[in-house]
């Protein structure tokens, strides 16, 4: 009678445990996701300002240096190729360097966002 409510407590232990465990692992799971968006968020929105204040120099400011190399909207650059699915298109030069009033920009290939020269 005792083995029998030792053993009935065991498996009810069990079957706790087995539960905070797979709630654990969920939580860990909604985490991970939601941290995913936010990061994936926040470099589009880098990648976005970067896009614009290009557009905006190239509109404002005196191109001095044509050395940044880029692909059109939609493919990949690969080696000195732009590449989407099966089709390939040359590099694209952009600048890399103006001259706003100036103030030197410069586009830092690293970090990938424009920097004043020193």
């Amino acid at each position: 009678m005792k083995k029998q409510k030792n053993e009935e407590i065991k498996r009810k232990e069990n079957r706790k445990n087995l539960f905070l465990i797979v709630l654990i692992i969920i939580s860990i799971s909604v985490c991970l996701i939601s941290l995913d968006t936010i990061i994936n968020r926040n470099i589009e929105r880098e990648q976005l300002a970067t896009s614009n204040y290009s557009q905006w120099l190239s509109q404002h400011c005196v191109c001095l240096e044509k050395n940044l190399i880029y692909c059109p909207e939609g493919y990949s650059l690969v080696g000195k190729l732009c590449l989407n699915k099966t089709i390939s298109t040359p590099t694209l030069n952009g600048c890399s360097k103006y001259n706003c009033a100036g103030q030197i920009k410069l586009f830092d290939v690293t970090l990938q966002k424009w920097q004043n020269q020193n």
